[in-house]
């Protein structure tokens, strides 16, 4: 899926699959659909301002209807994205000018691009709906249990308090053993700060 790829196939198809997948989240009654911004190509990729170009087009179509159907529209941080740190994510997401389209943001992504999930959580503030947990390095992209990587816990809870966000911390971690692994990480998040996880 990309939202904003050269080939105007892929970004149709994209669409698309969006468009259903906004719909079924209306339909659940999900408070919010994640919506990554697009991904250029490494060896060719296209003119930055083109790209956001694509993603608007894709925004003028997914976000009147996430309201109608009573959903948000989440855009995250994503490292392989084009726009994959906090900073530009949101001077694009504010120059769209929707304040109805909200961000999530990825702890462990921030991280793996080298971001101080810290700056980005404060660059993210005004727009903020969910806070994903996960590990990784910086050498190897993981969603992994917390504990298994190098991303920093400490500071995040308070930054997170002091920014406003009162929601608890959200897991997004892949693992072979879920119930162990999640139980680890939810104790490691109290261990950090989080008092309720």
């Amino acid at each position: 899926m990309n939202i904003a790829a050269a080939a105007e196939e892929m970004r149709a198809y994209t669409l698309d699959l969006l468009v259903q997948f906004v719909r079924c989240a209306g339909e659940l009654g999900a408070g919010g659909i994640i919506v990554g911004p697009g991904k250029a190509n490494p060896l060719f990729p296209m003119p930055r301002d083109r790209m956001i170009s694509y993603f608007y087009r894709a925004l003028d179509t997914l976000a009147p209807l996430a309201r109608q159907v009573g959903t948000r529209l989440l855009i995250e941080n994503m490292p392989f994205a084009f726009l994959p740190d906090a900073e530009s994510l949101m001077k694009v997401v504010d120059g769209y000018g929707d304040e109805t389209i909200r961000a999530i943001y990825d702890v462990a992504n921030a991280h793996f691009i080298g971001e101080p999930p810290a700056l980005g959580l404060r660059r993210v503030r005004d727009r903020l709906s969910l806070v994903h947990f996960s590990d990784t390095t910086r050498q190897s992209y993981k969603h992994d249990p917390l504990g298994c990587g190098d991303v920093p816990l400490a500071g995040i809870a308070s930054v997170m308090k002091e920014i406003g966000y009162t929601e608890l911390p959200m897991l997004e971690i892949i693992s072979l053993n879920p119930d162990l692994d999640i139980a680890d990480s939810c104790r490691r998040l109290h261990q950090a700060g989080f008092g309720n996880a």
